[in-house]
């Protein structure tokens, strides 16, 4: 029969009880604690690693936006640069070919042609300066009536009246 008063098998390798535990394999109740335990600066050190992350990735999100803004505005500039050439060029050789035209038509007085090809491209120029500064002032003009439109339309539906209606009814009393 089996001399171990407890019912469990003896190790006889290890001299110990089976399921015993060995006293060098179990954890250190430190390490465990400090596994297991974390203190609030532990949580904060966590809470400010991940912060840091975060302001990182918008950091490097922004440069990348900032980088892509500048080759946007460096390529619209090239662009701009290449269209205005383009723009110019065009203009020069219309007014040359209507000064040459106009040339041609009086013979043996080039400046005349000239003269007038000279004055119908500089008061196209003005003209069409002016009607575009007009046709900016009425768009301005029809933005500024209809805001204040929508604003009376506003004030009937609030108060059941407009600043001219009350302006009316205070000048009667």
């Amino acid at each position: 029969m089996d001399s171990n008063p407890s019912g469990a098998s003896a190790d006889p390798a290890a001299g110990r009880p089976a399921g015993a535990v060995d006293p060098a394999a179990a954890p250190n109740p430190a390490e465990t604690r400090a596994a297991t335990d974390r203190t609030l600066a532990d949580y904060g050190r966590e809470w400010l690693e991940y912060f840091t992350y975060g302001l990182q990735v918008r950091g490097d999100l922004l440069k990348a936006h900032a980088r892509n803004l500048a080759f946007g505005i460096a390529l619209g500039a090239v662009a701009g640069a290449v269209v205005l050439t383009l723009a110019i060029l065009g203009c020069v050789h219309l007014a040359r070919g209507i000064v040459n035209g106009l040339s041609a038509a009086f013979p043996g007085q080039p400046w005349l042609g000239q003269l007038i090809g000279g004055l119908l491209l500089l008061g196209g120029g003005i003209g069409g300066l002016f009607l575009g500064i007009a046709r900016l002032k009425n768009q301005s003009l029809a933005k500024t009536v209809q805001k204040y439109e929508q604003r009376k339309l506003h004030q009937r539906a609030a108060f059941g009246r407009d600043v001219r209606e009350q302006a009316a009814a205070a000048a009667q009393k």
